[in-house]
């Protein structure tokens, strides 16, 4: 007989509803809050904000794929018992939980940092709540936002502190204040190891692919605000507390 091995399934994603937000963000940001699409393709920040927030191709084919496939658990809304069956079906123990719609939620140029903040907030509140009676078998994962880090401190204190929240991620995207208009002042700080390259129109898209040693440069802004510097790399990969941990 073959000896169950413990399995974590730390990668996982909700299928969060497009307006929760306004339920979870601070009333004075509620009519600031994202709404996401019904096709579930992208989201709609500060009535005005879309890109680079997430809109996926082909949203008709890949809602037909996951009704077909997952059709119990779709027509429940990807409720949590939904994800509680999953653990028990795939004989995995516990699961991490990142947002799908709302992966992207901070993510437009030029986006408020108070607001972004209340977003972060809003979307801990409610992954907590999605989490809160599965006996710890699902974690929420947080998310912070970098534009103003004073808050982000604030934020995974609040988080660790009134909902238990375990780990947090955060965007590759550099944080850019208000006003910045996008990527095309952004620009290379330290070339790859192997020589310099050409300069990509939008470095934010090479998060997935930074180089053939998987190390990408740094990438920051011109003038005054050179303080903005994220690595694609490690940026990508910034979860706090390991979750391996919980084993």
């Amino acid at each position: 007989m073959t000896e169950s091995i413990p399995a974590f399934d730390a990668d996982a994603h909700f299928m969060e509803p497009g307006d929760f937000w306004s339920d979870y963000i601070d009333p004075e940001f509620r009519d600031r809050a994202p709404v996401g699409d019904t096709d579930r393709g992208g989201l709609t920040v500060d009535d005005r904000l879309r890109f680079p927030t997430i809109r996926w191709a082909r949203m008709e084919a890949l809602n037909k794929e996951w009704a077909d496939a997952y059709g119990a658990w779709d027509a429940r809304g990807w409720d949590p018992s939904s994800y509680l069956e999953a653990l028990k079906e795939q004989d995995v123990q516990l699961m991490a939980l990142y947002p799908s719609r709302g992966l992207m939620q901070v993510a437009p140029w030029g986006l408020d940092p108070k607001l972004a903040a209340a977003i972060t907030r809003a979307y801990n509140r409610w992954s907590a709540d999605f989490v809160s009676d599965s006996d710890g078998r699902l974690l929420a994962v947080g998310q912070l936002d970098l534009r103003d880090v004073d808050a982000a401190i604030a934020e995974a204190q609040r988080a660790v502190r009134d909902h238990g929240i375990r780990a947090f991620f955060i965007l590759p995207e550099p944080p850019l204040p208000r006003g910045v208009p996008g990527p095309r002042l952004l620009r290379p700080l330290v070339e790859h190891p192997r020589g310099p390259r050409r300069r990509a129109r939008h470095p934010q898209r090479r998060r997935d692919r930074p180089g053939p040693d998987r190390r990408g440069p740094l990438w920051g802004l011109g003038g005054a605000s050179d303080r903005v510097r994220v690595s694609a790399r490690s940026a990508a990969h910034a979860v706090l507390v390991p979750l391996w941990r919980h084993l």
